[in-house]
């Protein structure tokens, strides 16, 4: 993938030189070689001489300054070897194009005096002078060009892989959290004797294979983060003596569609952190409705009260979520949280792209 964007930016490159060089050599034809007299009134031979010997000089020039002069010293505070450099450069270019050019004028027009009176040596300096300066122009031009689209290219690439790096720890820290919550409910039905620990394992251990080998991806199945949640609800009515602790209701198609995996788990267990489920009655009640353009996904649970043990005890919370969100979907989602009468509410509205 990577050498795949590197030969397609080497491509890229190299076309944007052809097109540059092309576009250059059409107007230094037209207008300094088809509209000079003394070059009309050359053969083809001396012609195509000259018109070569131009080219080698503003090639060198271009490519000298493009690849070695400015990244090697102008690009690193070293401005006196770049100086030096473009001024030899263009004194050589100047003056040797210049001589070399009035020796083919003079030689294959020694009888000519039209195209004598228009050999003034001061005016060819001029001419010679001006094109070497405009072709230093566009290799300062070009590379500057280059070097802050490579930049921009490189600022994008670092922040993608610090999103990456962060996304990767936000989601690492799903993993032990859940488990600790769960192994926190097998260890209350073990200690119990119950009949239910050999299944709550067996639940666990399956939901462990799915964090494990299948969320290394970044979307998955809406429909495999369902049955998740419904696996884990299935182990919390464990802890309850209540038959039913949870509802999970699911309006809407959730085979066709993908989201970023272990993106609704923290809600729920938000929901069961800091719920109360010890009267007859509360349960936490879990919504999600899938749309066309989206989804919404709600978490209702009775407030418990506060307690120093409770607030002690660390956790993923709200804050990974939210982060998270900001990363996989920005500007493409909303995430609110409200109390109310008791009840604890929040709302995770997501759109498609």
């Amino acid at each position: 993938m990577a050498s795949s964007r590197i030969r397609n930016v080497s491509w890229s490159l190299a076309l944007l030189h052809v097109l540059f060089w092309a576009v250059y050599l059409y107007f230094v034809y037209t207008l300094f070689l088809s509209n000079d007299i003394r070059t009309l009134e050359l053969r083809a031979r001396p012609r195509v001489a000259m018109f070569a010997f131009r080219l080698f000089w503003d090639f060198s020039t271009f490519y000298v300054l493009y690849s070695i002069a400015i990244p090697r010293w102008l690009g690193k505070g070293k401005p006196l070897p770049f100086i030096l450099t473009a001024a030899g450069l263009f004194l050589a270019a100047t003056l040797t194009r210049t001589h070399f050019e009035l020796w083919w004028i003079t030689l294959d027009n020694a009888n000519n005096p039209v195209v004598d009176s228009e050999l003034t040596l001061w005016n060819q300096y001029v001419v010679r002078g001006l094109t070497s300066l405009f072709v230093i122009a566009m290799a300062g031009l070009g590379r500057f060009t280059f070097d802050w689209f490579r930049q921009q290219k490189e600022r994008k690439e670092l922040e993608r892989q610090r999103l990456t790096s962060e996304l990767a720890y936000l989601k690492s820290q799903v993993n032990p959290h859940f488990l600790f919550n769960t192994l926190n409910n097998i260890y209350g039905l073990a200690r119990k004797q119950s009949p239910e620990t050999e299944d709550a394992i067996l639940k666990l251990s399956g939901m462990m294979r799915y964090m494990l080998y299948e969320t290394n991806v970044e979307e998955v199945p809406l429909s495999r983060e369902v049955q998740q949640l419904q696996d884990y609800l299935s182990l919390q009515s464990l802890r309850y003596k209540q038959e039913e602790v949870a509802t999970l209701s699911v309006v809407g198609d959730v085979e066709s569609v993908q989201i970023a995996p272990l993106l609704l788990v923290p809600l729920v267990e938000n929901g069961f952190k800091h719920g109360r489920f010890s009267q007859t009655g509360d349960r936490l009640q879990l919504s999600l409705q899938v749309e066309q353009d989206g989804l919404v996904f709600q978490a209702e649970n009775p407030i418990a009260p506060k307690t120093e043990e409770r607030d002690a005890v660390g956790g993923v919370g709200l804050g990974n979520i939210r982060r998270r969100l900001e990363i996989l979907y920005p500007d493409r989602h909303t995430m609110t949280t409200e109390e109310e009468n008791g009840i604890f509410r929040a709302t995770l509205t997501l759109q498609w792209a």
